[in-house]
């Protein structure tokens, strides 16, 4: 059967360059361009059906409200700063199931957005100050400790109340707590969840100040 040729043939986002070097079979492949730059291999049947039109990892990137938005394949985005986009751009970006922003590279490996930004040279941990792990302007990361990043970390996936510090008692009230420096101390029991969510704001913005994340902002 005759090849088809495709070269310089364009499908979707993809433009045919050449033919690729090593060959498999009677599915011939070759070598695309696509308008995000990345390079791909793609056989003559997925560019004929429209199987394939993207290198699948195409990002774009927005300027929105004064900071820059990076938009994935699959429909998540994260924020960064105008001023980093020459140094993100670099990267091929996910978003992980837990919201941060991840990628890869043979000189760090696998990596986090904030850890690039911040320096992976610090023993520190990155704190989101807002709680978003998509959020990746400098103004909104900062150098905290282990015990400061637990502090504004948010309320756990297993409580049931609704609010952070709280939980409901065997005897049916709600029990507001806070950790401070390792210890649990009790801040009363509560007849309705949002007065022990409150006494845990109290509680958090005198021990943990400006990480404590609170319940009602």
């Amino acid at each position: 059967m005759r090849r088809i040729d495709l070269q310089d043939m364009r499908f979707g986002s993809l433009t045919v360059i050449e033919p690729a070097a090593m060959q498999n079979g009677k599915n011939y492949r070759w070598i695309c361009r696509c308008d995000c730059g990345n390079i791909v291999e793609v056989t003559t049947s997925h560019l004929r059906s429209n199987h394939t039109r993207s290198c699948g990892r195409c990002q774009s990137f927005v300027l929105a409200d004064g900071c820059m938005r990076c938009i994935l394949p699959n429909g998540r985005s994260f924020l960064f700063d105008t001023d980093d986009y020459p140094l993100i751009k670099r990267y091929s970006w996910s978003v992980d199931e837990h919201g941060y922003v991840r990628s890869w590279c043979k000189e760090y490996g696998h990596f986090k957005l904030h850890r690039l930004l911040m320096g992976f040279e610090t023993t520190k941990y990155v704190d989101h100050i807002n709680g978003d792990p998509a959020d990746n302007r400098r103004s909104n990361l900062r150098l905290v400790t282990c015990a400061q990043n637990a502090q504004n970390s948010a309320m756990r996936k297993n409580n049931r109340t609704g609010f952070k510090g709280v939980t409901r008692h065997v005897s049916g009230r709600y029990q507001a707590r806070i950790s401070v420096e390792k210890h649990c101390i009790s801040l009363g029991y509560f007849s309705d969840p949002v007065a022990a969510a409150h006494a845990y704001d109290a509680a958090a913005r005198r021990y943990h100040g400006e990480y404590a994340r609170l319940n009602f902002a």
